[in-house]
């Protein structure tokens, strides 16, 4: 057996001296796994002569972390945005089962390790952490150490954060400054919309199930949908997401500030209907935007996903007066958002993009 070495730092020799021998140590590191990935430990060539500490001149020069300027393979090449209550989760599993993409993956006690679907590094509380932090998600994932790029059947990390584009104001341009320049012109973003009222009556009912399971008590909702529209419409839209969820559905803005940032060309928007309307043609229209495989996905989608429809919001669920007063405050912004993709620049995947369904009462339409 080989001399073992712990990829998570050089502080995890004591394991060697816990077990007093190479192979005893090399069993452990065999049995110990990460969630869906390889060891947490790999072997050395045998190039010691019994002594602990002699492989260590060896062991730096083999795994010392590289600089981040050569960490290109590390850096996403893939953003799925958003939005939030839009079916990203489910979208993050197909891109996750795809052999060309990988995603972060997290530590969350020693030797365990779970994929991390939404780092949200590019947030002011997140952004401290630093790029090695954010980058190490990525290193964490031995099949994003092995990216090399989407082009040529190469393959990518990628990131499924979506508040960078429901707080756009703030992440986009921290996005922009942080990551390297010459990264730029190989970025891929998904976008994905729904129907605002629609998605803002999903949010708030997910919002309540955690609140009631004593989760995200920071994000205490009304307990009435209607007082909940009320008291968000009577806010300012210049405050935080976080203070006004209503300012997520404002989609054109939202692309505005990616677009001012980023070309419109790297960028791909779907309708949240028509994803699961049509779920296989989306699918293959991604794979033909990100530059991968569409074979991985062609078995999956045909036998899971296709016939599947998006959920409506039963009329039921919202009461007149608030969905009149909602549709009144979104009109405005889903007009310019549908000129927005009614306009050239967007890349030749780009499906056509219908009108909302209207999910108020059939008396108010």
């Amino acid at each position: 057996a080989g001399v073992v070495v712990c990829l998570l730092g050089f502080s995890h020799l004591q394991q060697f001296l816990q077990r007093g021998s190479f192979e005893e140590t090399h069993k452990y590191a065999r049995s110990v796994r990460r969630e869906g990935q390889n060891p947490v430990y790999r072997p050395l060539p045998e190039k010691h002569n019994g002594s602990l500490m002699e492989p260590l001149k060896e062991v730096r020069k083999q795994f010392r972390r590289k600089p981040l300027g050569s960490a290109k393979r590390l850096w996403p090449q893939v953003y799925l945005l958003g939005f939030p209550k839009t079916s990203t989760t489910s979208l993050f599993a197909f891109l996750h089962d795809h052999p060309q993409l990988c995603a972060g993956v997290k530590e969350v006690h020693p030797h365990v390790f779970r994929t991390q679907k939404e780092p949200e590094f590019f947030t002011n509380e997140r952004i401290g952490k630093g790029v090695q932090w954010y980058l190490d998600l990525f290193r964490n994932n031995e099949r994003c150490e092995r990216a090399t790029h989407l082009r040529g059947k190469g393959s990518a990390s990628f990131d499924a954060s979506t508040q960078y584009i429901a707080r756009s104001t703030e992440a986009i341009p921290l996005m922009a400054s942080t990551i390297p320049k010459r990264f730029h012109s190989d970025l891929r973003f998904i976008v994905v919309v729904r129907e605002p009222i629609a998605r803002d009556l999903s949010w708030w009912k997910m919002i309540r199930s955690e609140n009631a399971n004593g989760r995200r008590l920071e994000l205490n909702v009304s307990a009435n949908y209607t007082d909940f529209v009320l008291s968000n419409l009577n806010k300012s839209l210049t405050q935080q997401h976080a203070k006004n969820p209503l300012h997520v559905g404002l989609f054109v803005q939202h692309l505005e500030t990616l677009w001012a940032h980023f070309n419109r060309a790297q960028t791909m928007v779907l309708s949240f209907d028509t994803l699961h309307a049509n779920f296989t043609d989306s699918i293959r229209r991604i794979a033909s935007f990100l530059g991968v495989d569409f074979q991985p996905w062609e078995k999956k989608s045909k036998g899971e996903i296709t016939g599947r429809r998006a959920k409506s919001v039963p009329q039921t669920d919202i009461d007149p007066e608030p969905c009149r007063l909602l549709k009144a405050f979104f009109l405005p912004y889903n007009t310019r958002f549908y000129e927005l993709m009614s306009m050239p620049g967007s890349p030749p995947e780009q499906p056509q993009f219908p009108p909302f369904a209207d999910p108020c009462p059939t008396s108010l339409q």
